[in-house]
């Protein structure tokens, strides 16, 4: 995997997945507990439940809150998976060859990484795996992808010994940078949380 576990919230912020390298867990926020507090790998307060015995990093919530996507290299490559939250249905493969997937806001697109050539490359794809393409054919190396309501995605962007966050719009691949410096975008909304430095 190219980044470690993280983090990611459901639309409604009632639940918590997280992705480590040797099992995939949700957390759901105990009733009326307002506060999720992750400190140092262990969440308090919130009621923990694996769900795969697989393996699985990068988890992605789909927008109705059924459906976590994830990736997992445990049947001998980084491919991406979906898991049911209603049933007792094991994890399907979505996808060969790809790592970091995050659903469009109306859950129809998977953006995802791939290894191409020995670099991180955007692509794109149906939510059922189909349709697969790279979004941008250039040097640069894209990571963590993130979905704007606009029809764009925010991701990290390496390229010339410099990362920034950067946006590209699908019907036209355009790439604009956001803020130079910077790394590890997480989109909420309107807003972009990152690192610096």
């Amino acid at each position: 995997m190219l980044q470690p576990a993280r983090l990611c919230f459901s639309g409604g912020g009632r639940s918590v997945a997280e992705g480590a390298e040797r099992k995939f867990s949700i957390a759901l926020c105990a009733e009326g507990d307002p506060v999720i507090e992750p400190t140092y790998g262990a969440l308090r307060k919130l009621q923990i439940r694996q769900l795969t015995r697989q393996g699985g990093t990068d988890p992605c919530w789909s927008p109705d809150g059924q459906w976590i996507f994830f990736a997992s290299g445990a049947q001998g490559s980084n491919d991406i998976w979906k898991l049911s939250l209603h049933g007792a249905a094991a994890p399907v493969r979505v996808v060969r060859d790809g790592q970091q997937p995050a659903c469009s806001p109306d859950g129809r697109k998977i953006a995802f990484v791939r290894i191409i050539d020995r670099q991180p490359a955007l692509m794109l794809m149906n939510a059922d795996g189909s349709d697969v393409r790279r979004v941008r054919a250039d040097q640069a190396s894209d990571m963590l992808p993130a979905w704007c309501g606009n029809g764009k995605i925010v991701c990290e962007t390496k390229m010339n010994n410099s990362r920034a966050i950067t946006s590209i719009e699908l019907a036209s691949g355009m790439r604009e940078t956001l803020i130079a410096d910077a790394y590890t975008p997480a989109v909420y909304g309107r807003s972009i949380a990152y690192a610096q430095g």
